[in-house]
């Protein structure tokens, strides 16, 4: 279907005029009515109605009009894309991340990198850390923030820092004298786990220091962990980018051995990584530096 058609029969609804068609796209009145026939004939039914007052749609006409405003929207997106792709330009880049990243590192990322390419859009999605990397490797997003996973050898890995984890504790006076909390005072206590993006590096924590505390089956968000805490329905662990910001009335400690996650990018391949993706990478980098300094 020649889309040229199809925007002639639109303008003519909208204007009502064969000869202001004309005048709008730069043909003459006698091109406009051989484009109009042309579309009556591949369609096999008339479509606009010829009057002294101008042009009406027919019935038949009306009935596709809207599917034929849909199509020259999105003819209009394929051209862009189209456009973009001769610039070297991927049009959108897909990126999930945990929901804290997302919410301390994303908006500053994407601000810096629409300052140098402000025609790329940047679609964001917050998921869990199975579904991270399932999307991965089906190839629904470009690449992710997240935590290193031994589970997932296959995809490149770029590091961003080490986000020590916390010990999550009510705010009790004996709990106030602590300046630190060993891991080994888990065992066996009523502990809390996080499960969207977390539940994994926390237990890779546990079976290092040989520790089993008594899991509670939630399957809750980080904020909802320090709530439950706060009301001293058991204890938990966060990261220190999870806390940051809080306001609950939470006592959070390092744990003893030292614990942290890597932060890092993740995608299938850095080497067949478009242009963009990689110059987002490297925003992603400049901002953690400014907001970290040397740091990692």
């Amino acid at each position: 279907m020649d889309i040229k058609k199809l925007e002639v029969f639109i303008n003519a609804v909208d204007l009502g005029s064969l000869t202001k068609v004309a005048e709008v796209m730069g043909y003459t009145q006698s091109g406009i009515t051989h484009v109009i026939s042309a579309l009556e004939k591949e369609m096999g039914f008339p479509l606009l109605i010829r009057s002294r007052n101008g042009v009406s749609p027919t019935p038949e006409g009306a009935r596709l009009i809207p599917s034929i405003r849909a199509m020259l929207v999105h003819s209009g997106q394929l051209e862009k894309e189209i456009s973009l792709i001769r610039q070297h330009k991927t049009g959108v880049i897909r990126v999930a991340a945990y929901a804290s990243m997302l919410m301390h590192w994303l908006p500053l990322i994407v601000k810096k990198f629409h300052e140098k390419f402000p025609d790329i859009a940047v679609e964001l999605s917050s998921s869990s850390i199975d579904g991270t990397y399932q999307m991965l490797e089906a190839g629904d997003i470009d690449l992710a923030f997240a935590s290193r996973q031994k589970a997932y050898p296959d995809f490149d890995y770029i590091h961003l820092r080490n986000d020590s984890l916390l010990a999550i504790l009510p705010d009790t006076e004996e709990n106030r004298k602590l300046n630190c909390f060993p891991i080994s005072l888990y065992e066996g206590e009523d502990f809390i786990m996080p499960y969207f993006g977390f539940d994994k590096d926390i237990l890779c924590v546990f079976e290092r220091e040989g520790v089993m505390p008594n899991i509670e089956p939630t399957y809750v968000d980080d904020q909802t962990v320090i709530i439950m805490v706060e009301h001293k329905m058991g204890i938990s662990m966060l990261s220190e980018l999870v806390m940051q910001g809080n306001t609950n009335s939470v006592i959070s400690l390092p744990v003893v051995p030292e614990a942290h996650r890597e932060l890092v990018i993740v995608l299938k391949s850095l080497k067949t990584a478009s242009l963009h993706v990689r110059e987002f990478i490297n925003c992603s980098k400049e901002t953690l530096a400014e907001i970290y300094g040397d740091e990692r």
